[in-house]
């Protein structure tokens, strides 16, 4: 618990539970591999705000094994949003079908929460920014809402089969940040900037938008120009990177 020097996480197959607070507040979590059939408890990984791959292995398969779970990314998405259900977030992701349907529709109700909703300052920023409470709401809302894009995104290149609400929230919160959360480092970023065009969310934003938006990254700009219907060249080549 709390140990930042833990990085990279590697469980035994002979590892049948995982405790209460086990890895809670290991900010530098990225990467864990379980074994199928591990206990998880439901705050075990409180406050891994780095947690970006989750990996579930079975008897046969070694572990950190990409092909031993390709929900990987998503599953380490839904923990962070929803914590208090790891464990069964854990029990779901033992079958792929099984947990896409368990996502879909557990994301339906987080895309109606507010993008604030569970907003506690000290938690926010920190005890130094604790007096800004106004900015600090405004800041975790941001990340909120670019979490909830970022799992549609992941939930969309597993199966492109995916709610039509889903494409709904993309398009309300289209081009900022729908657009713009493509110039995070995604494991899929050239996948998902396929998606963005794909789901038709460059027509309803002019394309001088979203160089805008792109700004200060050239290949996301150069993207934009050879996927967009009507590309503006000129300021393309005007406006300096």
């Amino acid at each position: 618990m709390g140990d930042k020097k833990i990085i990279n996480e590697s469980l035994g197959p002979d590892t049948a539970v995982i405790e209460n607070w086990a890895y809670a507040r290991c900010k530098n979590l990225r990467e864990i591999s379980i074994p199928r059939g591990c206990v998880v408890a439901d705050n075990a990984f409180e406050g891994c705000d780095s947690l970006s791959s989750v990996y579930l292995y079975g008897p046969d398969d070694t572990p950190g094994d990409e092909a031993s779970f390709r929900l990987h990314t998503l599953l380490a998405m839904c923990i962070q949003a929803w914590s208090v259900e790891t464990g069964l977030l854990i029990d779901e992701a033992a079958d792929e079908e099984r947990f896409l349907k368990y996502f879909d529709r557990r994301m339906l109700l987080f895309t109606h929460e507010k993008d604030d909703e569970g907003f506690v300052p000290f938690l926010a920023g920190g005890e130094e920014d604790y007096e800004d409470e106004e900015k600090l709401r405004q800041i975790y809302a941001r990340r909120r809402c670019c979490l909830k894009i970022s799992m549609i995104y992941e939930r969309a290149l597993i199966n492109r089969d995916i709610p039509a609400e889903f494409t709904d929230f993309l398009t309300k919160n289209n081009p900022d940040p729908a657009f713009t959360i493509l110039k995070s480092d995604l494991e899929h970023r050239t996948a998902c900037r396929d998606l963005y065009f794909e789901y038709g969310l460059n027509l309803k934003v002019s394309t001088d938008e979203l160089l805008r938006l792109s700004e200060g990254d050239p290949v996301l700009r150069a993207y934009v120009l050879n996927h967009s219907e009507s590309g503006s060249y000129d300021s393309f080549l005007n406006d300096p990177i």
